[in-house]
């Protein structure tokens, strides 16, 4: 295995450090330093490999409608291959960059669906995984769209992996990461929850949040702050996708939509919702 070689490897150092050393006469305590130094590195690569093994067990398990399985995994000295099902309904990112430029048309009701399919995915992760699976990187690149649109979580758990720790402001992922991640490298369920309602929100604008429109006075500096104005000063219905106001559908319904995004969206996570009370939001829609 490829945990054997590194240690292998890391042990060979240590015996070929004694040997130089001896050749050169250093004091005791510096070799001792040394090779405690080695050791030390030797062990920490073990945990490494043990962790990350033991999570990828844990997600090849996961069976979910609304959840990518993990099929199986490559590990060679520094690089891991995950392998998955292929979706050739591509991801939300790629439709959502075709519904932009007038390519692809999709309805309230669609978007919706994507939504609901999203919050049960990680109602599993959360509450019916044992230990409970966070995703950490829930994003539109990360939920792929399965025949008729139904969505699946992909690489969920996979950034804990890395251990990335707060997210790179230069990365797009960067944009769906709540506002304590950038304080702390401490992940929480409501972590998933801001992300979620950022989808959410990309869902009912049309939106990206990387449009220069929002780094303007008009866009309030995120779609979160935007969506946050927008109806505090009574235009929520100005904030909906133009190309979906107007359907037979009650905009009641989406106005509403908008407020369950917006309270994902919360600065504090102790004011989100957890993902099992946001499934009961999105179901309660059809009744306003």
């Amino acid at each position: 295995m490829a945990a054997g070689g590194g240690a292998v490897r890391a042990e060979k150092r240590v015996e070929r450090t004694k040997r130089k050393r001896r050749k050169k006469e250093p004091d005791a305590l510096k070799v001792r330093e040394e090779e405690q130094g080695d050791v030390f590195a030797v062990s920490a690569f073990f945990l490494v490999v043990v962790r990350v093994q033991r999570q990828l067990e844990l997600l090849a398990r996961v069976r979910h409608l609304n959840v990518m399985s993990l099929k199986a995994y490559v590990r060679d000295a520094d690089r891991l291959s995950l392998v998955y099902d292929f979706v050739p309904g591509g991801s939300l990112e790629d439709v959502m960059k075709r519904v932009r430029s007038q390519q692809v048309s999709l309805s309230w009701d669609t978007r919706n669906r994507i939504a609901a399919g999203v919050a049960k995915g990680l109602r599993h992760l959360h509450f019916e995984c044992n230990p409970r699976i966070l995703h950490c990187n829930l994003k539109p690149s990360n939920v792929m769209l399965e025949e008729g649109f139904e969505p699946v979580l992909a690489d969920c758990g996979v950034a804990r992996l890395l251990d990335s720790g707060s997210p790179d402001p230069e990365s797009s992922g960067s944009l769906y990461a709540a506002p304590e991640c950038y304080q702390s490298s401490r992940y929480t369920d409501k972590c998933d929850v801001y992300a979620f309602g950022m989808i959410l929100g990309v869902l009912l604008t049309g939106k990206d949040p990387a449009d220069p429109f929002f780094s303007g006075e008009s866009g309030r500096g995120s779609l979160a702050r935007w969506l946050r104005h927008m109806q505090h000063s009574g235009d929520t219905k100005e904030a909906l996708d133009s190309s979906i106001v107007g359907e037979e559908v009650d905009e009641e319904e989406m106005v509403m939509a908008v407020r369950v995004a917006i309270v994902c969206l919360s600065e504090l996570p102790a004011d989100r919702p957890s993902s099992d009370e946001l499934v009961a939001m999105l179901a309660q829609l059809h009744s306003f």
